[in-house]
């Protein structure tokens, strides 16, 4: 929610026993290599990322989402806190006997203002970008590829001030 300067992160966690049994269900093998195993994981995430993104639609409201990332500040796992602001667990248990834990941390974040010839791809537009006459470029939320950062350094000159979401 780049506007509000909130960043919805949502987890994915399991414990061993669950790994192993993902692993059996989903890729044959229930000691499934850790690379083979982090791409379930992304793609859950993905998949759930996707799912929230569409249910906060149907509430008027615009989510950005990411790209899912490993990262050692999750704290997904089961019985793991958060020292985020609003933290909200949900435990998924399947028939196969097995549980996913998905967390949703509500961080909030300063936006950035940075001039045109600093942005980068994964930087996530803050506010509706217009030229100097006013006219909408790309709206807020927008996630800017390597393409739309080098048409927007051209477009708008190296000094144009640009406000991206500190998440990207």
């Amino acid at each position: 929610m780049p506007a509000e300067q909130l960043e919805i992160r949502l987890g994915v966690g399991f414990d061993k026993a669950t790994r192993m049994k993902l692993g059996e269900l989903l890729l044959g093998d229930a000691n499934a290599p850790d690379a083979s195993m982090a791409d379930v994981v992304r793609e859950i995430a993905n998949t759930s990322g996707g799912a929230f993104k569409r249910a906060a639609l149907s509430e008027g409201i615009t989510l950005t989402t990411g790209l899912p990332t490993n990262s050692s500040q999750s704290q997904a796992s089961l019985g793991g806190e958060s020292n985020h602001d609003k933290v909200r667990p949900w435990i998924a248990r399947s028939d196969a006997g097995f549980g996913l834990s998905f967390t949703a941390s509500i961080i909030s974040r300063q936006n950035q203002r940075v001039t045109a010839h600093t942005l980068r791809e994964g930087m996530v537009l803050a506010r509706d970008l217009k030229n100097e006459a006013g006219v909408l470029l790309i709206p807020a939320g927008t996630r800017l590829t390597s393409s739309t950062v080098d048409r927007l350094t051209k477009l708008l000159g190296a000094t144009f001030l640009v406000e991206v979401a500190n998440a990207a």
